[in-house]
């Protein structure tokens, strides 16, 4: 079965768990398929699992093609966040002129919470 046939077998808010399911069975020579899932699905994902795809993101990173990072310096404007009553990994905020650099050091800590 492939990872399209495998998501559209659940709802926007189960997919990234099925997603890491799929990707922490695939093997780490895998990276170049698991790089182009990523592509493919992540905008259909609403509530993701951040700690796994943590994990999964470090297991293929030597495999990541160059494309999904050049460009990226400079400012964004981030949206993150979590509503107190949302499922973890619904997000939502909004953090102006960010430096990429950045990015990866949003935690908990930055995230505003409103109910």
């Amino acid at each position: 079965m492939t990872i399209t046939e495998i998501m559209m077998q659940h709802s926007s808010t189960d997919r990234a768990s099925a997603f890491a399911e799929w990707a922490e069975a695939q093997p780490h020579s895998a990276g170049a398929d698991f790089w182009a899932a990523v592509e493919q699905e992540w905008c259909g994902f609403d509530a993701i699992p951040h700690d796994r795809f943590r994990l999964l993101f470090k297991r293929f990173k030597k495999s990541r093609p160059d494309r999904m990072v050049a460009g990226c310096l400079g400012t964004r404007t981030v949206f993150r966040g979590q509503d107190l009553d949302a499922l973890v990994g619904l997000a939502w905020t909004r953090v102006s002129r960010l430096p990429v650099s950045s990015l990866a050091d949003i935690g908990a800590s930055r995230t505003k919470r409103r109910s």
